[in-house]
């Protein structure tokens, strides 16, 4: 895993034992993006009690975790793949309509079908009580990065990326 990770960033002198704080949470969301692409679950043995727990149980890591989840499509709850794009408030309450999304008004998480119904039936609170977990607010770099993810999302962006408002903010690949 180290070594595909200094090719896929071009780090090629990359080592665990010497690397700074930012490069050492690239390569933990690395590994959490290709477990995720892999179908792999991501449990870590607790060194305090011995027992395994589920990554979103473990703290600082659950914003990169959905993140992930929203680039590969997969839900954050269950790991289904062809996740959809959840809305944490209303796109009604948040941005008045689709046209008006622009991604940065509310935060987003991937979800299966089912726990995105889940969601609408239980509620917010709820739903974030049960699983522990919460939206994530995009910065324009993440929006940008799910354009192609998500095709049918985030218009008000789209258009605003066409007349060079994000100039200089968002690095265009």
């Amino acid at each position: 895993m180290k070594e595909q990770f200094a090719i896929t960033t071009d780090r090629l002198d990359f080592s665990t034992a010497k690397c700074d704080m930012e490069t050492a949470n690239e390569f933990i969301s690395f590994i959490i993006e290709q477990a995720l692409e892999l179908g792999i679950n991501l449990y870590i043995l607790s060194k305090c009690d011995k027992r395994y727990k589920h990554i979103l149980e473990i703290d600082n890591i659950t914003q990169r975790y959905v993140i992930a989840c929203l680039k590969s499509r997969t839900c954050a709850i269950c790991g289904r793949k062809g996740a959809d794009l959840h809305h944490w408030k209303t796109i009604a309450s948040a941005a008045g309509a689709y046209e008006n999304d622009d991604g940065l008004k509310t935060p987003f998480m991937s979800l299966c079908r089912i726990h995105h119904n889940e969601f609408h039936e239980i509620g917010q609170k709820e739903f974030e009580e049960k699983y522990h977990i919460e939206g994530v607010w995009l910065n324009p770099q993440l929006v940008y990065e799910l354009l192609g993810v998500y095709p049918n999302h985030f218009k008000l962006f789209r258009k605003r990326l066409k007349e060079g408002y994000y100039r200089g903010i968002i690095k265009e690949e």
